[in-house]
């Protein structure tokens, strides 16, 4: 019996690292990469005027590509850092909460395949990103160099967007589990993530960029951690035994 209470403390414990880790991953990158994009620390994209010639624009645009890649290869980084730890409390955790177990199963697997999509995505696109910025500096075709880079991007966009359809659906199936424990209020919290996971995938779908970005710098510094955060203290609440409330 001691063995049994002594591993679930630490099981309970483990979580909450994992679920703190995670929310300080999401809330780092996401607010560094809002203030990148917003050109605080990194140079401001260039605007061109119509005057330039295709090459000066490539010349211009890589130019500026290759001062932004040190900074976006670390806050990639701690987000994925942030998804991965997402994946993992997940699965500790659901195990506490439905009383419907395929259904949680079943939402889990959403969550866990949505983070994966991610992070695979993303470390595509950093090996892309690096062999442009070695490619750019080193006397490569532009125009080639320039392939290379939209070609990496748009398969990351796709990436990004199965990744944030199958998050949201994760997240709603839990939240229909978690209604049949009577775990209502992280519940609901739960199908409102999901929902706004499935309105991103809707911006990305209809290349709204800026409604993108708003969407990730909200999910990201605010809706995620605070999910980890509640998750992983209600998984390790005493009062409730076991389950989520």
């Amino acid at each position: 019996m001691e063995a049994t209470i002594a591993e679930q403390r630490r099981s309970i414990g483990t979580t909450a690292v994992i679920a703190a880790v995670g929310a300080v991953a999401f809330v780092v990158a996401s607010v560094w990469y809002g203030l990148a994009v917003r050109g605080v620390t990194v140079p401001v994209e260039p605007v061109f005027t119509g005057e330039e010639t295709f090459g000066e624009r490539f010349r211009i645009f890589f130019g500026w590509v290759v001062l932004t890649l040190p900074q976006e290869r670390l806050y990639v980084s701690i987000a994925i850092v942030g998804f991965a730890c997402l994946g993992v409390v997940t699965i500790l955790a659901m195990r506490a909460v439905a009383t419907d177990q395929s259904l949680s199963r079943a939402g889990t697997f959403g969550v866990v395949l949505g983070s994966s999509l991610w992070i695979v995505g993303n470390v595509l696109q950093l090996g892309a990103h690096r062999a442009v910025g070695s490619m750019a500096t080193h006397g490569n075709p532009l125009p080639t160099v320039g392939a290379i880079f939209f070609t990496a991007d748009t398969i990351d966009d796709a990436f990004e967007t199965g990744a944030f359809a199958a998050l949201g659906v994760g997240m709603l199936v839990l939240a229909s589990a978690t209604f049949r424990a009577d775990a209502r209020a992280w519940g609901r919290y739960t199908g409102v993530l999901g929902v706004l996971s499935l309105i991103l995938v809707a911006a990305y779908v209809g290349e709204q960029g800026d409604v993108v970005n708003v969407l990730l710098l909200g999910l990201g510094v605010v809706v995620l951690p605070v999910w980890l955060v509640w998750t992983a203290t209600r998984f390790s609440s005493p009062a409730a035994d076991g389950r989520l409330s």
